[in-house]
């Protein structure tokens, strides 16, 4: 599965026994021509493509599938850190905080952790 569009060339290494999918979460309906006829031929590579909504998938010659976004907001993976258990994950992980943390994904508050 590779996942969006900076490493669909990936594609070019693939060996005969694999099956490759690209996971695409991207509006390709009105893609930029010039951009969408480069990485065409290599999606075209894949034996299918994944979009997150029907709207978003370009015309392709292989097998399209539609999987929608799903977050759970009250997962317990899904819920609010305090800071100590935010530091806690970034010591285990080895995050260094002297950096700032870019994430879209990231709150303000998770994204400003230093060290001190």
């Amino acid at each position: 599965m590779v996942h969006d569009a900076a490493p669909v060339g990936l594609v070019e290494q693939r060996g005969d026994a694999a099956r490759w999918v690209w996971r695409c979460h991207h509006d390709l309906s009105a893609a930029q021509p010039q951009l969408w006829n480069a990485l065409r031929p290599m999606v075209q590579r894949y034996d299918a493509a994944v979009f997150s909504l029907a709207r978003f998938a370009a015309p392709l010659s292989i097998p399209r599938f539609i999987v929608y976004p799903a977050i759970d907001p009250l997962s317990e993976r899904n819920r609010e850190m305090t800071r100590s258990e935010q530091a806690l994950q970034m010591d285990r992980l080895h995050v260094p905080r002297d950096k700032p943390i870019c994430s879209r994904w990231a709150r303000s508050s998770a994204s400003t952790i230093r060290s001190g």
